[in-house]
């Protein structure tokens, strides 16, 4: 019989192969779990830019600042303060950076820029 015909046509992944791709997927995933909340809190800064446009008067500064807070504390929003806002004709909007650390002296900069009207 020949043995060396058949060990020849065996195909398959590697163990080593195997490995790396749960490597990756594990890496992935914890990257995901880091980087997460940052978009659930820029998300939660959307809402209460829309909540506060359509509560309050629009051309006034300082009444969408009271109510963004008001909403920010509710949804715990700790990267905006109504201070932040930026109102221009009508339109509301904030630029923040929220840097996420990855690992040792790895991190991920995320920019977020929300803009509503109303």
């Amino acid at each position: 019989m020949h043995y060396t015909n058949q060990v020849k046509s065996q195909k398959g992944g590697s163990f080593i192969g195997m490995l790396i791709v749960i490597a990756a997927i594990v890496f992935l995933g914890l990257l995901g779990l880091k980087v997460g909340p940052a978009y659930l809190e820029f998300m939660n800064v959307k809402s209460a830019i829309k909540r506060a446009t359509n509560s309050a008067d629009v051309t006034s500064k300082k009444a969408i600042a009271d109510a963004f807070d008001k909403s920010a504390r509710v949804d715990n929003i700790t990267v905006v303060k109504g201070s932040d806002l930026v109102v221009n004709n009508g339109v509301v909007s904030v630029e923040y950076q929220v840097v996420v650390p990855i690992m040792a002296n790895a991190s991920a900069l995320l920019d977020f820029n929300v803009t509503s009207t109303k």
